[in-house]
């Protein structure tokens, strides 16, 4: 999710519309109103064509009703890292809807996550990286993460195992090949992000894992609108109370519902 330049939280990969749609300009500097008016489908394939940018609350109704639930990246605009997970987290905390699992919040950056978890800490949180650094074991207990998400390419059987002992629920993105989902799977990696989910379910023990009464979860990343989770992270976490204590934003903004 990505903050607009008038506080509304959108569903959207890049810093500016250039690529994924037909218009131009910033994320951050273009309203919802404005947002709304391109067309983010017909740059893929014209059974596509007007497609519009999603915002967290179409998202949120859309998982409701498939009965699904998610794994919330928070991709913020430069210097927006905190307002982006603030705004996140006082979501989370006043409109997830208490009868759906609650989702993983993952981010690249730190400052997000610290922010996130101001309003909303009882939400699991994920610390995203590339490869995984030498200091994870102390970024993650600093940032109070339950989940480690980290590039496949880069991870080694020996890593993950030394990752999995301490308790960290390991997930590797992007896993598109059944082979390399099955080693994965052999290392006590627990869950894999796919665009392509369909390839993978033949993997022995795997389709015996994708009810919700799984003890390990099978994560998959569809890059269209929403991210799936089938099964559960952990245990359902205990939702907090509607009527909030933190106060009002301390980046001078606030979420809208427009």
């Amino acid at each position: 999710v990505m903050l607009s330049g008038d506080g509304n939280l959108v569903l959207i990969h890049d810093e500016t519309v250039n690529r994924t749609t037909n218009g131009k300009g910033s994320v951050s500097e273009l309203t919802l109103e404005e947002l709304k008016k391109l067309d983010a489908g017909c740059k893929f394939d014209p059974r596509f064509r007007r497609q519009r940018i999603p915002t967290i609350y179409e998202a949120t109704e859309a998982i409701s009703g498939y009965d699904l639930s998610a794994n919330i990246e928070i991709k913020p605009a430069k210097g927006h890292e905190g307002e982006t997970g603030w705004a996140l987290g006082r979501y989370l905390a006043t409109e997830w809807p208490t009868n759906l699992i609650a989702p993983i919040i993952s981010s690249f950056s730190a400052e997000a996550l610290e922010s996130v978890a101001v309003e909303a800490p009882g939400f699991p949180r994920a610390l995203l990286v590339d490869r995984v650094p030498r200091n994870w074991r102390a970024q993650t207990k600093r940032l109070g993460c339950s989940l480690l998400h980290c590039n496949q390419g880069h991870l080694r059987k020996a890593e993950a195992e030394k990752i999995r002992e301490t308790g960290l629920h390991l997930v590797c993105y992007t896993v598109n090949n059944a082979r390399k989902a099955r080693n994965l799977w052999g290392w006590g990696v627990n869950a894999v992000i796919s665009d392509h989910p369909d390839r993978l379910l033949d993997i022995s023990g795997m389709r015996a894992m994708t009810s919700r009464d799984a003890t390990e979860p099978v994560l998959f990343e569809f890059r269209v609108i929403v991210h799936q989770l089938i099964g559960e992270i952990g245990e359902v976490v205990t939702f907090p109370p509607k009527t909030l204590t933190s106060g009002a934003s301390p980046f001078g903004a606030s979420t809208s519902r427009t």
